[in-house]
């Protein structure tokens, strides 16, 4: 939670403590949960454990810095009429900052309604919450798209960062995608560094933070950012 160690945020994560198999990953049970509509259930418990966590964090920091929360919204409660409203009595609930909110979307949810999230995303935006576009550059990438959605930072997807060493195709990519971000007003957050020299590298070409085991293994409940 403080700063020598570059950490100023977390990723929350769910995992599902099954009575026999133990506990599992979202790989092993959140396609179900998209499939019968569950996904909203649980987005919104995810959603408000998050903020009271972090909210409860911020209360015994005793002034000092406060980690920023970011929690992945689904497409289906990304999509719900009340999703608003929702995020909104979760942040007056809990008491937590906005400012130190993050939600994250996918790129496949940001264009089924271009009108529509842009929307939403403005209306939240306007509270204080910063929005991230997750996994950018493996889905339905529009520049044209990018350009009018308020997205605050845009995440790498750890295919890239995971290529890198070995790829100059997709050390291109991860420049490319920082010269968009840069050109855009955007942060960019790059996913899955696990070593030194993949931090290292993204961090000549201009990364300001990043996720993964490098930083720490992804404990039960949330995994951590690092400013690189």
């Amino acid at each position: 939670m403080t700063d020598p160690d570059g950490v100023c945020g977390f990723e929350a994560l769910i995992r599902w403590n099954h009575p026999s198999r133990g506990l599992l990953a979202p790989a092993a049970f959140i396609d179900v949960a998209e499939e019968t509509e569950l996904i909203l259930f649980i987005g919104d418990w995810v959603l408000r454990e998050a903020c009271a966590q972090a909210s409860a964090w911020h209360q015994r920091s005793d002034g000092g810095p406060r980690p920023f929360v970011s929690i992945n919204i689904s497409p289906q409660q990304f999509l719900q009429p009340e999703f608003v409203g929702r995020v909104h009595t979760v942040l007056m609930e809990t008491g937590i900052a906005p400012e130190t909110v993050r939600l994250e979307v996918t790129e496949g949810v940001a264009i089924l309604d271009a009108v529509r999230t842009s929307t939403i995303l403005e209306e939240i935006r306007g509270w204080g919450v910063k929005t991230s576009l997750d996994d950018f550059g493996t889905g339905f990438s529009s520049l044209s798209y990018l350009q009018t959605l308020p997205f605050d930072a845009l995440k790498i997807d750890r295919s890239f960062v995971a290529a890198m060493d070995d790829s100059s195709k997709s050390r291109g990519i991860v420049r490319a995608i920082l010269d968009i971000a840069k050109t855009m007003g955007m942060a960019v957050i790059a996913e899955g560094i696990e070593t030194a020299e993949q931090a290292a590298m993204l961090q000549r070409m201009g990364c300001e933070m990043g996720q993964g085991f490098l930083y720490g293994r992804a404990e039960e409940n949330s995994v951590a950012f690092a400013r690189l």
